[in-house]
């Protein structure tokens, strides 16, 4: 591993940086992992691999986490926008790392294309030893073959050329499967699978074949084990290893890789040549899946010509763009038929596949059908035809229903009217009207019937060509009729009078062709551009539009000259020409006039030198080409330049100057491969002293030197390679060439040859090789070099490595037949062999580095040191001895240093500094500090700090910034020596020698224990502990003393010896000198004869010894002290124990030393009540708590006897209690069966051992228990209340059935919590002896209620909160103002004191009938009292409606109904009267109830009984004069047929009646006994017919209306529409009224069509948070209302819920005000609302702006938008980053100082009026806020302050209409208002293609103002259209397209001029581009 050190310039804004590093340097490092994160702006890596070159990136990160650019950033980034790659006679590949091979599941899947097939077999895709091979076939398709690893070549599946498929490879352990297009074309079993890691993968071929890539994924698993629909779009998940968008061509056609987007880094690099093609065209089409594409769209189920089992069929479509092979799909119905297809049958892309239940043509009436079907069969009127894919997906069913929607033919197929239309709507199929076969009607396997007339010409373009001004030319165009139907032609028509047609209406039979003839006349020369319109009834293209062209000829000629590169020639240079070998130039004349073209003169200047011409005068026909060359022949060395000029009869340009010029030299450089193509033909062009300049690059092939003397020089001896790929010599000179044949800058390798593999000198030649490096080549003699025949060479600076001599002889030069051979400044190293071997002659080496030695001048056998010869780096390191060590007289290095040895010098400016001196550390606490002399150099970036355990292993730890010089490292074990050394790095990352190496150590103290801890410890009783000192450094530690800081019952001592408290061990008086240890290191030490063993451990072996200062312990030793402690008094104690050392970080240790002495002790409550009810044993617990230390033993006894009857019973009358700790005592309450109501009282007596003495048991504590015993449990009520944090709202407490309580709290402040509440109807436990305590001294013999409270609370921390008490619900309440509150313990008997609430903290709410005590911060025993006489506390309650009952029980409209109620009371009931009305009023109407006892009835009359239904509650008083008014109750009433209506109902949305042909929103505003639609609407509507009405049903679960739903729901509303009548009423059958109750509707996320269910207004009023809406639609206009607050009926409602969880309301029908919009009042801001009309259409509601409480994404100030069915207007704002809605109704966003932009898109549906805008501001605009309206059709922009409304004109339909508002202050508005127009285009435009000229691929941009009908086609100079290449609707704005240079046929066209002609059939715009080859 190497050390590599970097640096970089910080960033002010960085928090971090992330370092990436990779060996590719195409690698896209931001799909990257970093290798490190650092928070400096420098790193060392030192897990850099020494045998690569790594390449480095680094990026900066904020504080939030956001990643900026990387330093050094590549081209390359990835588009999100698709392309796909073409690769001719090219290929891409990669090498897959061998670490990614971690299972044997994987799959390789991709969607290809091949253009053409090939010639011959050809494999195009390889992966883990598995390839495809593509098979040509003799009709022009193309088969894909599947080899396995074992060579096997397996018959796979036949695909169409130029079609997009799928291909895909999955291997599971030995089994693999080849799938295409989903179906398994090829099983292959026990092969041993592919493993792709390790391995090569490829895609295309070098040769002999074409093939268009797109979407590639390679996977860790199977993904495919049955047959699919392949998918695209794919996307990286766990499995993934790599994947492969092939989208790089969108933003870098030149990229050199398509890039791996897996993060793997498996990018694939595009290897080619320049005969190569690579291009980027676009990706796979974008196809929504979300249905099938596979679609049933023709049904033969009753034929006539045969019996229906043989004739029957299904037609299959594929809207697909690959195709689908059905294989185990599955026919089927829902009955028992089924059917799996068992072959591949194929549907191609757009086509049809025929199923038929018989294929025999002679029994199935000649049908011709594609697959056979058996155990399936269609019913002739009824059944269902359903198909699935292999894993049972339902793609799609047809369900044909006996004539009643569908077709019902016989002797004809039911076909589909068109592929887009739903099959599952019956009226959407026809029955066939073409024979076919024997004569059933049908189009098997053909677009069906249903499509009509299909128009179709023989020219998309019309051209003339050219036509001399006046002259008339003809043509015809060709009309067919490609439909089955006859086609009517009812218009033939264009603008221009030249275009002339012979007819302007035509009928065009069932595949006919008719002519029509065009003539064109020309009035004046100049481009014709029309469009010839033909307006038929073909539904598809009802107007076709035909662009005509034509060029009006001058009757005067026209010259134009052109060249290869220019289709305008001005001008040319010459290359650089040799003085007596002229070159050429030829170039082309054309007349493009009518009259003949006369060039009378085409000359230079007499005085021109160097250039002449071949013609001298031309006469030329229109069309006539003539090619003309011009020479240039320079007589001398220099340069030169002439003008040609061409003088002809061309009115325009009678004179054309042509400019030339040209450089003359003796010697040539030629330039390969730009000039010359090959070396070896630049070496045979050149004559002696010429130069061959050759590029970087790698060249192959044997070169052979000319005989004459040449400079051969490569463009770098790293970069220039010349192979002979281990077959060939590379380099011979055998002709006697001198030493001024020079040759530099070469690498040869792989040269093979006997003697001489890289360079053979022979002949007597003397060349000169300078810098060259001889590498990897292999001879028997001379692997390098081989000499010959007194040959002569010198060579210089050069560097042979790793050449191989056979023999042995000559692994670098050999030298024989009498040559010599002269090397300096070289280097001879790892070769194989000697590395110079002198046969015959002499080698003349000096100032050379040979392995082995060689005698000579400066000469070393030393490691050159290269840098990595692995990788073939053959640079010098720093420190190789070749350094400076060349020749002397050689040139000096680049660097101005004296010339190294070898090929490649080493830069010296690349020195290190020098190394860091006087190395000290200091220690600390936690660290240790390494410091240093920092270095004086000016340079010095960093330190590098290195660390080990050893001084001869240091790694690196750091990088330390200079000038610092000091590091805190704080990694450190005291216990083990460090070692450090320093290394300084300088600005060129040059690393110096490292420091000294400095030894870090030093004695570290520790203890065994942080703190001497004994607990908890009975009083006198003594304990103790031992601790161990331990000397955790490296070094000796001294203990100077030991002692106990203070007296507290602590004492400590070593070895038996005591410490006295407050001494030190060196003061002479705890501790006498010790005796040295006689012998170190053997037996046991002792002290005063005792055993010197410290705890476990055996210390015979440890060294150390005693001094009269104290203990010395060596680096891991310890020292045992015990510690002591006793204490005759009870509590905490807590001192230190002080050791002093040397230890240099902390020469004080305090030990802390803590104890707790502890006894038993008893807490009990004294007094205590309990509540129950006769019959009704209970249990309770007594809480018995120790707040001692020690364990606390009890004995308990009871005495509760009531004559005889023993009531208090215990379950376990002994126990313990741990110290502090509390234990329950159960108690039974029993015999309650036996005793009567009333108050009881007993005791609990305990006996325990906390009497002082723990060994006694004495009687310590008595209990008093209070058992109040109920009549029965009606008189107790609990419940459980949950506490929110903070101030909360007050609680009126319920018990757990909901009942009040009485009891009200208002929590002031609290952390939150819980509480439970008994409340015991009966008086509390008190007597005459209870005590009470009253602070403000009023109540002096107090009255206690029947009532208490037992409150028990579980809330966190403090708390404050209000206690009120309904003192209404008790009797006998007389003053409220004398009432007081008192609380005491929980549970509390009659001999614990009340606590009265003082006066000033209770406060009496008689609004709420409230006694209030204020402030109180605990729950406990709470009662409410008043002193005996201010009240009386006797039942004085008013009376209670208990139940109710009717007669009859589901009263009709106007029938009497009888009203019967319970009423109790205990003073008995003196009147009662009852109250009723209808729902939706608030006016009620009462009778008198007569009755006795507590039942009591009324009459409500008939005559007040309607369809509303009943509302009713009771008043009742007693003798006492108390009131009470029960519950509201509610009743339905029943009604009958007719009775409720549209115009009857109260309030009705349509009290007019249904408008006619309006969509309209409708419900039922009842509960009927017939809620189906032929029920409710069938009389009025009649039998339902989509020519009459429809009415479709919102399906919450899917999101989609359902057609003619079977009923009507109550609270649903349903969209209608009706032909039948205007202002239409509608009567519903019999029914009731809506859930009196009231009805709750459950809102599903998103939209919903709610209603009432009542037959009268209803209010709503819902949070705007939740939801937007209710809206209706259609209420005043054609438009949607704002939010409503009333629900009306008849009427339905949209409303939308914004939260992703269903949401419930409830409609309350008691009663209702009247409806009004609901507007929320804004926040602080502005809101403008735009309002978008068309004739009676309109969208009034669109808010944007920006307010206070808003945010810029979605929240609930942004209401969705929604459309009505049929005609429609919509105007709705597009979200930023928002994929939930499309549109939105408003758009409101937060306040702030940007400029904001909001895009506005209006869409109209079967709207014909032209469209008005007009606007109101809601809220003001507020400071500078401009607003403007931008129209972007009309590039029109409004200030909506300045007015109010704008005109739009019609809206386009297809593509709507887009407006931008943006608002700002006005420097920002007028900017974003400028920066949106120019984003669009002006005019109607066509750009120039570009590049211009090109070959093959060019670039056309057009642009488009508004939304257009646009053509895009391709013309020569003849005016043929060469090809089409956009013909359709485009949205406004620029577009582009490529073209390739290739026809309507795909052949690529020839050099020469064509045209790009773009119309709109108003518009043409012509662009000329130039083709050059």
């Amino acid at each position: 591993m190497g050390l590599i050190a970097l640096s970089w310039t910080a960033n002010s804004g960085a928090s971090s940086y992330n370092v990436y590093r990779d060996t590719d340097p195409a690698t896209d490092f931001y799909l990257a992992t970093p290798v490190t994160t650092v928070n400096t702006n420098s790193y060392i890596d030192s897990s850099a691999d020494n045998r690569y070159t790594h390449h480095y990136r680094v990026s900066a990160v904020d504080g939030d986490g956001n990643e900026g650019l990387l330093a050094a950033q590549k081209h390359g980034r990835m588009s999100t926008n698709s392309t796909s790659l073409y690769l001719e006679e090219a290929y891409i590949s990669t090498l897959v790392d061998s670490d990614l091979n971690t299972t044997s599941e994987y799959t390789l899947e991709a969607f290809i294309s091949i253009p053409s097939p090939p010639s011959d077999n050809v494999n195009f895709l390889f992966v883990g030893g598995s390839e495809l091979k593509l098979v040509p076939l003799i009709n022009g398709q193309c088969r894909i073959d599947y080899e396995d690893p074992t060579g096997t070549v397996h018959q796979g599946g036949v695909i169409d050329t130029a079609s997009w498929h799928h291909v895909a490879l999955t291997t599971a352990g030995g089994n693999i499967t080849f799938w295409l297009d989903g179906y398994a074309a090829v099983n292959v079993n026990s092969v041993g699978g592919y493993v792709p890691g390790g391995k090569d993968f490829q895609f295309g071929n070098g040769s002999n074949t074409s093939i268009q890539i797109d979407e590639v994924r390679l996977s860790n698993s199977v993904r495919y084990s049955e047959g699919f629909i392949p998918q695209g779009g794919f996307t990286v998940d766990s499995n993934t290893l790599g994947l492969w968008k092939m989208d790089e061509g969108e933003t870098d056609s030149q990229v050199a890789a398509t890039y791996d987007r897996s993060g793997n880094g498996l990018h694939l690099s595009i290897e080619y040549d320049d005969s190569d093609i690579v291009n980027w065209y676009d990706g796979l089409p974008v196809v929504d899946l979300s249905t099938s594409p596979l679609l049933i769209n023709e049904i033969m189920q009753n034929p006539s010509e045969v019996s229906d089992p043989q004739g029957e069929w299904i037609e299959i479509h594929n809207t697909y763009f690959i195709p689908i092979y059905l294989k185990d799909y599955v026919l089927s119905d829902d009955g028992s038929d089924s059917h799996i297809i068992t072959s591949a049958v194929a549907v191609p892309p757009g086509g049809y596949a025929v199923l038929a239940s018989n294929i025999d043509t002679a029994t199935n009436a000649n049908l011709i059908a594609d697959y056979e079907f058996s155990g399936f069969s269609l019913g002739n009127s009824t059944d269902e035809v359903l198909l699935s894919d292999p894993n049972g997906v339902e793609l799609d069913r047809v369900v044909y229903d006996n004539g009643t929607t569908f077709p019902d033919p016989s002797g004809a197929s039911m076909e589909l009217i068109a592929p887009q239309y739903d099959n599952s709507v019956g009226t959407n199929w026809t029955t066939a009207v073409t024979e076919y076969g024997d004569g059933d009607l049908g189009s098997p396997g053909r677009r069906n019937d249903a499509f009509s007339g299909s128009i179709v010409v023989s020219d998309s373009l019309f051209s003339f060509g050219g036509v001399v001004e006046g002259d008339t030319k003809d043509d015809t165009l060709y009309i067919s009729n490609s439909g089955v139907r006859t086609l009517t032609i009812n218009s033939i028509s264009s603008s221009m009078d030249e275009f002339v047609f012979s007819d302007n209406s035509l009928t065009v039979g069932i595949g006919d062709t008719l002519e029509l003839y065009v003539e064109f006349t020309p009035t004046n020369p100049g481009l014709y551009q029309d469009t010839l319109l033909i307006e038929s009834d073909d539904p598809v293209r009802q107007l076709l539009q035909v662009p005509l062209t034509a060029f009006g000829i001058s009757e005067a000629a026209d010259i134009t000259i052109a060249s290869s590169i220019n289709d305008s020639l001005s001008s040319y240079g010459f290359p650089l020409t040799r003085v007596g070998s002229p070159r050429t130039f030829t170039f082309s004349i054309t007349n493009i006039g009518a009259e003949d073209l006369e060039i009378d003169e085409i000359s230079f200047p007499n005085e021109t030198e160097g250039f002449s011409v071949d013609q001298t005068s031309l006469y030329m026909e229109l069309y006539d080409t003539v090619q003309v060359e011009v020479t240039f022949d320079p007589p001398s060395n220099g340069n030169y330049s002439g003008i040609l000029s061409l003088i002809s009869n061309d009115p325009d340009e009678a004179l054309y100057n042509i400019s030339f010029s040209g450089t003359g030299s003796q010697y040539i450089i030629f330039a390969v491969p730009s000039e010359i193509p090959t070396i070896q033909a630049a070496l045979d062009s050149a004559l002696a002293g010429d130069t061959v300049i050759v590029a970087a690059g790698s060249y192959g092939g044997e070169l052979v030197f000319p005989s004459n003397d040449l400079v051969l020089r490569g463009s770098g001896q790293e970069t220039t390679i010349l192979n002979g790929g281990d077959s060939t010599v590379v380099l011979t000179l055998n002709t006697g060439q001198t030493s001024n044949t020079i040759i530099s800058g070469f690498t040869f390798r792989g040269g093979l040859g006997t003697n001489g593999g890289a360079v053979i000198v022979d002949n007597g030649s003397s060349p000169t090789f300078d810098q060259i490096i001889f590498y990897d080549n292999t001879a028997n003699q001379g692997a390098a070099m081989y000499v010959n025949s007194f040959s002569n060479p010198s060579v210089s600076r050069s560097t042979f490595v790793v050449n191989s001599a056979s023999s042995g002889q000559g692994g670098g030069i050999a030298v024989a037949g009498g040559s010599g051979v002269s090397v300096s400044s070289s280097i001879f190293w790892a070769n194989t062999g000697t590395a110079i071997e002198v046969l015959s002659g002499s080698a003349d080496i000096t100032y050379s580095t040979v392995e082995g030695g060689h005698a000579g001048t400066g000469n070393l056998d030393q490691n050159p040191l290269f840098v990595n010869p692995g990788t073939g780096d053959f640079h010098l390191q720093w420190g190789s001895p070749a350094i400076d060590s060349g020749d002397p007289t050689d040139p000096s290095d680049a660097d101005g240093t004296i010339a190294d040895m070898g090929a490649l010098y080493y830069d010296q400016t690349m020195q290190p500094p020098n190394a860091p001196t006087d190395l000290i550390f200091s220690p600390a606490v936690d660290h240790v500090t390494v410091s240093w002399s920092a270095n004086t150099e000016s340079d010095l970036v960093s330190y590098i700090v290195f660390k080990g355990t050893s001084p001869d292993t240091l790694d690196s730890l750091t990088l330390i910034q200079a000038p610092n010089s000091e590091y805190d490292d704080f990694v450190i074990d005291p216990s083990v020596p460090a070692y450090y050394q320093i290394a300084a790095i300088d600005t060129a990352t040059l690393i110096s020698d490292r420091s000294q190496v400095l030894e870090v150590s030093y004695p570290l103290i520790a203890s065994s224990e942080e703190e001497i801890d004994f607990g908890s410890t009975r009083f006198l009783q003594a304990v103790q502990q031992p601790v161990y000192l331990v000397n955790n450094g490296s070094n000796e530690l001294n203990i100077d003393s030991i002692y106990v800081e203070a007296n507290v019952g602590f004492s400590a001592s070593i070895g038996g010896l005591l410490l006295q408290v407050g001494s030190s061990l060196t003061g002479g008086k705890t501790i006498r000198s010790i005796p040295a240890v006689a012998n170190p290191g053997r037996g046991n030490v002792e002290e005063d004869g005792l055993p010197a063993q410290i705890g476990e451990k055996d210390h015979s072996n440890d060294i150390f010894s005693v001094s009269r200062e104290g203990y010395i312990l060596t680096s891991g030793d310890s020292l045992e002290i015990t510690i002591s402690f006793t204490s005759a008094d009870t509590g905490s104690f807590t001192t230190n124990l002080i050791v002093q050392s040397d230890d240099p970080v902390s020469n004080i240790l305090p030990i802390p030393l803590l104890a707790h002495s502890v006894s038993p002790e008893i807490s009990l409550i004294r007094t205590m009540s309990v509540v129950t009810y006769v019959n009704n044993d209970i249990a309770f617990d007594v809480a018995i708590n120790n707040p001692g230390g020690y364990p606390l033993d009890y004995e308990v006894s009871a005495d509760a006897n009531y004559f005889g009857f023993e009531w208090l019973n215990i379950v376990q009358s002994t126990g313990q209690v741990l110290g502090y700790n509390s234990g329950d005592l159960t108690v039974n309450v029993t015999n309650t069966a036996n005793l009567d109501a009333g108050g009881y009282q007993g005791f609990l007596y305990f006996t325990t051992n906390a009497s002082g003495n723990p060994d006694a048991m004495i009687l310590t504590d008595t209990i008093d228990v209070y058992m109040t015993l109920l009549g029965d449990g009606s008189q107790i009520l609990q419940s459980s209340v949950n506490i929110s944090s903070g101030n909360a709202a007050p609680i009126n407490v319920q018990d757990d059935n909901g009942e009040d309580m009485g009891l009200m709290l208002d929590f002031i402040n609290s952390q939150g919590g819980s509480i439970s509440v008994t409340r015991i109807d009966a008086h509390p436990p008190a007597d005459s002896t209870t005590e009470y305590t009253d602070p403000s001294g009023t109540i002096t013999d107090p009255a206690y209620a029947p009532r208490y409270y037992e409150i028990d609370a579980n809330i966190s921390g403090a708390f404050a909160v209000d206690i009120g008490f309904d003192y209404t619900t008790l009797a006998g309440i007389l003053d409220p103002a004398t009432l007081r509150l008192a609380h005491r313990t929980l549970n509390a008997g009659t001999g614990e004191e009340w606590t009265i609430i003082p006066s000033a903290s209770t406060t009496l709410n008689e609004t709420d009938g409230l006694v209030v005590a204020t402030n109180q911060t605990s729950f406990s025993q709470w009662t409410i009292l008043s002193n005996e006489g201010e009240n009386t506390f006797i039942d004085m309650q008013a009376p209670s409606v208990s139940s109710t009952s009717l007669n009859p029980t589901q009263p009709g409209i106007l029938e009497d109904v009888t009203v019967t109620a319970v009423i109790d009371d205990e003073t008995g009931i003196s009147s009662a009267s009852l109250f009723y009305t209808s729902g939706g009023s608030a006016v009620f109407s009462n009778v008198s109830m007569s009755g006795s006892g507590n039942s009591w009835s009324a009459v409500i009359p008939g005559s007040d009984v309607t369809r509303n239904g009943i509302i009713y509650y009771i008043s009742a008083t007693d003798p006492l004069d108390y009131s009470a008014v029960s519950d509201t109750f509610a009743i339905a009433v029943t009604f009958p047929d007719g009775n409720l209506s549209t115009s009857s109902a109260d309030g009705s949305g349509f009290s007019s009646g249904l408008p006619l042909e309006k969509w309209r929103l409708i419900s039922v505003p009842a509960v009927l006994n017939n809620s189906s639609l032929t029920g409710v609407i069938g009389d009025e509507l009649g039998t339902q017919s989509d020519n009459l009405w429809r009415i479709f049903r919102w399906d919450d679960a899917s999101s989609t209306f359902q057609d003619n739903p079977n009923d009507f729901n109550p609270g649903e509303s349903y969209w209608i529409y009706q032909l039948v009548q205007d202002n239409l009423i509608v009567s519903t059958p019999a029914g009731q009224t809506g859930n009196m109750d009231g009805t709750t509707l459950t809102i599903v996320p998103g939209w919903n069509l709610i209603s009432s269910p009542y037959p009268f207004p209803v209010d709503i009023s819902l949070s705007q948070t939740i939801f937007y809406g209710p809206i209706s639609y259609g209420t005043g206009s054609e438009s949607w209302t704002n939010v409503q607050t009333e629900l009306t009926p008849w009427s339905g409602y949209a409303l939308y819920n914004r939260t992703s969880n269903d949401q419930t309301i409830t409609l309350d029908p008691i009663v209702s005000s009247t409806g009004t919009l609901l507007r929320t009042v804004a926040a602080d801001g502005w809101i403008m609302n735009i309002k978008a009309s068309a004739g009676q259409y309109e969208d009034a509601f669109n808010e944007l702006g920006q307010i206070v409480g808003a945010e810029d994404g979605l929240d609930y100030f942004d209401n969705p938008e929604i459309l009505s069915p049929g005609k429609y207007l919509s105007l709705g704002y597009k979200l930023p980053d928002n994929s939930i809605q499309d549109l939105y109704t408003s758009d409101l966003r937060s306040p702030g100082l940007d400029a904001l932009h909001w895009t506005a898109s209006i869409h109209v549906d079967d709207i014909k009026e032209s469209a008005n805008l007009s606007w109101s501001f809601v809220q003001p605009l507020i400071d500078n806020v401009k607003v403007r309206i931008i129209d972007r059709q009309t590039r029109h922009v409004i200030d909506p302050q300045h007015s109010s409304e704008y005109s739009l004109g019609k809206i386009n339909e297809r593509f709507g209409r887009i407006l931008d508002v943006v608002s700002g202050d006005e420097a920002q508005v007028d900017a974003l208002v400028k920066e949106i127009l120019a984003s669009f285009p002006e005019k109607f435009s066509l750009n120039q293609n570009y590049p211009n000229p090109f070959n093959p691929v060019t670039t056309i941009q057009f642009g488009l103002p508004q939304p257009a009908n646009i053509r895009l086609s391709i013309f020569n100079i003849l005016g043929q259209e060469v090809i089409e290449l956009v013909n359709g609707w485009q949205d406004m704005g620029f577009h582009q397209v490529r073209w390739q240079g290739i026809n309507h046929q795909g052949v690529p066209v020839s050099t020469g001029v064509y045209f790009s002609i773009l119309t709109n059939g108003h518009q043409i715009e012509i662009r000329k581009m130039l083709l050059v080859k």
